[in-house]
C-alpha cells in the first residue's frame, strides 16, 4: 500500500511540475502580429503594372422598345421555310429591296403550284415555237403571235418568281 501511495504522489508531483513549467514558459511567447502591424512595419503590398494604350468599352443595358422611323409588316404569301436572309440587323433597306428568300419546295401547295406553272410554261413555249415559223410565213396575224408571246413572257416570270420567292 505504501508503494501505490508513492506512485500516486509521484504522478501528482509530475503533473504539477508540468503545469508549473507550462505557465512559466508561456509568458515568453509573443502574440501574433495583426495585419495593421504588418502593414506599418513592411508597407502595403502593391502589384506594379505597366500602363498600355487600349480601347475602352462601356456597355449599358436598357429596357425598352425601339421602333424604326417607318415600319412595314412582312407577310409571306404562303407558309414556306426561309432559305436565306438577305438583310442583316442594322442594315438600311429601301423600297423594293429583297429581304428574305423563301424555299418554294417547303410546302406541298407551293410545290404543286410551281410544278403546274412549269408545265404551263413548257406548253406555252412549245406553242410559241410552233407559231413562230407560221408568223414569219404570214400564216397567222401579228395579234395572235403577240398574244402567245405575252403569255409566254408572263408565265416565264411567274415560274421564276415561284421558284425563288423573295419578300420585299
Amino acid at each position: 500500500m505504501k508503494l501505490s501511495r508513492l506512485i500516486i504522489i509521484l504522478v501528482l508531483v509530475g503533473v504539477a511540475g508540468l503545469i508549473i513549467y507550462r505557465f512559466a514558459t508561456s509568458g515568453g511567447e509573443e502574440k501574433a502580429a495583426s495585419i495593421e502591424d504588418i502593414r506599418r512595419s513592411e508597407g502595403i503590398a502593391v502589384d506594379v503594372v505597366t500602363a498600355k494604350t487600349a480601347t475602352f468599352e462601356r456597355w449599358r443595358k436598357f429596357i425598352g422598345n425601339l421602333e424604326g422611323i417607318k415600319q412595314s409588316p412582312i407577310y409571306a404569301s404562303a407558309p414556306m421555310r426561309v432559305r436565306n436572309i438577305l438583310a442583316k440587323q442594322g442594315d438600311r433597306v429601301g423600297a423594293g429591296r429583297a429581304l428574305i428568300v423563301l424555299d418554294p419546295l417547303s410546302s406541298p401547295q407551293s410545290y404543286s403550284a410551281l410544278q403546274g406553272a412549269r408545265l404551263q410554261y413548257d406548253n406555252l413555249k412549245r406553242e410559241f415555237n410552233r407559231l413562230k415559223p407560221l408568223h414569219e410565213a404570214g400564216a397567222i396575224s401579228d395579234s395572235q403571235f403577240d398574244q402567245i408571246k405575252t403569255q409566254l413572257e408572263a408565265d416565264r416570270k411567274s415560274t421564276r418568281l415561284n421558284s425563288s420567292h423573295r419578300i420585299r
